[in-house]
């Protein structure tokens, strides 16, 4: 009988053990992030259109050291030092589109990123027109070589920038032909190892603004605050890891997840839109699986909030954000 319960007490043990180690598995890896996000669309940044929503998905793979290697369609090749010496991105669709992307990334002393070069950037893009037209008009190309992308600045010994200078890679719709806007500039400050403000200088087209007149660019400034919980951010290690934001360069993550944020912007010739934005009385926010191919999120100003669910480890698995006239809605799955 004493021999039963101790090989009873033996396989309880057992399997709590087990259990820590499937949880740690099951749940402390990000293996999956879906974004959705949505705005109203009567707004002080696009008054009078219909809502906008869109799904951006980025899967995860990893290495046999546990390395990130592959965020959606971008795969990351690493150097002899450990840290990623260059990515690579293709895509080809039954439409006889082609697009591939090199980047390389450069380090300092300290194992902290410096620069991203786009190394080079091949694109032909099938043009869709409702007349007739001759093959050597029917494809558009763009190539890119060697071109500067993003330089990141830090203050001492600190691992996260505090000023980053970059140039997005924008598609202009209706043609998705990628091209390298002007130079931008974001300042981060810090408390810890949270951000706690931001600064950015950069750019809108005219017609996303609302001032009329030709199609140009707008010089804006946009202030950022934030305030913390304590549970850790999904992202927090996989940013230490890889030394940059998977999916979006020129954002730093923090360590904790953000409890709310407060956005205001002044644009040139025009007014502080900062808290203009408010959702229309009888309007209904709904999530859709529309895909608009956008990956950069709707611009938000004034005061959000942020709600979460978070899974036994304490990290998030659903947030959504919400301010006047916009929402966002994220899903983190871990192995």
């Amino acid at each position: 009988m004493k021999r039963l319960l101790y090989m009873v007490f033996i396989c309880g043990l057992l399997t709590a053990c087990t259990s820590d180690d499937m949880e740690e598995l099951l749940f402390d890896r990000v293996s999956s992030i879906q974004i959705a996000m949505q705005r109203s669309g009567i707004g002080s940044l696009a008054p009078g259109l219909p809502s906008e929503v869109a799904i951006a998905t980025y899967p995860f793979e990893y290495d046999a050291l546990g390395r990130v290697v592959k965020v959606g369609y971008k795969t990351f090749y690493y150097g002899s030092d450990g840290k990623v010496a260059y990515s690579k991105e293709g895509e080809i669709n039954p439409s006889d589109n082609y697009y591939f992307e090199r980047l390389s990334y450069h380090w300092d002393g300290q194992g902290r990123l410096k620069e991203v070069y786009v190394d080079s950037l091949y694109q032909r893009y099938q043009h869709h027109d409702h007349q007739p037209v001759s093959n050597e008009f029917a494809y558009q190309e763009s190539k890119l070589k060697d071109e500067l992308l993003a330089t990141f600045s830090y203050e001492g010994d600190n691992r996260r920038p505090s000023t980053i200078k970059y140039r997005k890679m924008n598609r202009a719709l209706p043609s998705l032909i990628v091209t390298l806007g002007e130079e931008e500039e974001i300042h981060y400050i810090y408390e810890n190892e949270n951000v706690v403000s931001v600064q950015r200088d950069g750019y809108l087209k005219q017609n996303e603004v609302g001032l009329g007149g030709p199609v140009g660019l707008i010089p804006y400034k946009m202030e950022m605050a934030y305030t913390y919980l304590s549970n850790p951010h999904h992202l927090a290690r996989i940013y230490t890891q890889l030394g940059f934001h998977p999916y979006k360069l020129t954002e730093v993550v923090s360590v904790n997840c953000i409890a709310r944020s407060q956005v205001s912007i002044e644009i040139e010739g025009g007014e502080d839109i900062g808290d203009r934005w408010t959702r229309p009385e009888g309007v209904d926010t709904h999530w859709t699986d529309l895909y608009t191919g956008s990956e950069e999120p709707f611009l938000s100003f004034g005061k959000s909030n942020y709600s979460y669910r978070f899974n036994t480890l304490e990290l998030p698995t659903e947030i959504v954000v919400e301010g006047d006239g916009t929402m966002q809605r994220t899903l983190i799955s871990y192995e």
